[in-house]
């Protein structure tokens, strides 16, 4: 995801909340939503609003939104949440209704036959959190962040010899 689309979301989230004075899921989720409309766009997929999952126990039942393929195959799912909302509790109801997880290579053929053969309530689930600045994507597992820098800022800045340090 690019980095403008989400500058463009914090900052549309900013406004939204200054001019709500609120969280609420129902104030912010519009933010998310604009942010995962253009990167669907970006990435020829489909975003569509209250998306139907398939039935389970007999039971119809709505996700936020869905990033799909053209043949309506998920890409991937989106829950609004409050920043209130614990999220450990939310994400094992989730399991419970049958959310899961599928490796981002898969073809649409490897996708709809696991679906097929699949109990999706006995899946694991992984939880995802932000890194220290607070980003969600292209989470790192490093300490980069934490090394000793082998030059200076004033040296990488510097335009003539005389200037390194």
């Amino acid at each position: 995801m690019s980095r403008t689309l989400i500058n463009n979301y914090l900052k549309d989230l900013d406004i939204l909340k200054t001019a709500s004075g609120t969280v609420r899921e129902g104030v912010v989720s519009e933010a998310f939503k604009d942010l995962l409309k253009a990167y669907a766009r970006a990435q020829n997929l489909i975003f569509l609003n209250q998306y139907e999952l398939p039935p389970q126990d007999g039971k119809r039942r709505y996700v936020d939104g869905a990033l799909v393929y053209d043949v309506r195959l998920a890409f991937g799912y989106w829950e609004a949440k409050d920043e209130e909302d614990d999220l450990d509790k939310e994400i094992a109801a989730k399991f419970k209704r049958g959310y899961a997880r599928r490796p981002e290579m898969e073809t649409a053929e490897d996708k709809l036959a696991w679906l097929g053969q699949t109990q999706l309530g006995a899946l694991s689930m992984e939880t995802v959190r932000p890194d220290a600045k607070g980003n969600w994507i292209n989470l790192t597992d490093n300490d980069f962040e934490n090394f000793l820098p082998l030059v200076s800022k004033e040296t990488k800045s510097a335009s003539t010899k005389g200037q390194e340090r």
